[in-house]
């Protein structure tokens, strides 16, 4: 079974990929029908102080204590171990707002972060306002409201691993919507 996809969340301390920092990152593999392997997550929490982090962002993130957490290049070394031995050369990303998402992951892990193939991403955002587009939904297009819509479970909103798992339901939901409709 070739893997081609991943989920990808991040939750950052702010909008600014130059200013503000990365404090959790979810990255999930699914198979052929864009169904989540749970048994391989990849995810890393951290807190750097040089970097600007509202209080709010702490908070939600779990973060209360301000500390410092393992490396996020542990954690994608991990990952590229799998892709790896899986013979994968690159992975197309899914996740909600791909572009921001993708920002910070490049700023933070560098050349590791070419192992995603941006052109062949994934953005259910994007995929929402065009649904809009085409009147075929009529909310705004966050994650949450995109998956109240489409009666998507939506547990723990802002935990890395469970909008990333929230985004794969959503992107499956947007697909069949498509396919109901043209």
């Amino acid at each position: 079974m070739e893997l081609t996809r991943c989920l990808v969340d991040c939750e950052t301390g702010g909008l600014n990929f130059l200013t503000n920092a990365l404090l959790t990152i979810a990255i999930i593999p699914v198979d052929e029908s864009f169904n989540p392997i749970m048994d391989k997550v990849f995810t890393a929490k951290m807190y750097d102080s040089n970097y600007s982090v509202g209080l709010e962002a702490l908070r939600v993130n779990g973060l209360y204590d301000y500390e410092k957490f393992g490396s996020y290049k542990s954690a994608f070394l991990k990952f590229h171990e799998w892709l790896a031995k899986n013979d994968i050369v690159s992975i197309a990303p899914i996740a909600h707002s791909l572009n921001f998402d993708m920002n910070f992951i490049k700023i933070w892990l560098g050349s590791e972060a070419l192992v995603f193939d941006e052109r062949e991403g994934r953005c259910t955002r994007m995929m929402l306002k065009l649904l809009k587009d085409l009147n075929l939904y009529e909310g705004k297009l966050s994650l949450n409201d995109g998956c109240t819509a489409f009666e998507v479970p939506l547990i723990h909103h802002h935990d890395c691993v469970a909008d990333a798992l929230a985004c794969g339901g959503l992107y499956k939901a947007i697909i069949a919507r498509f396919k109901e409709n043209h």
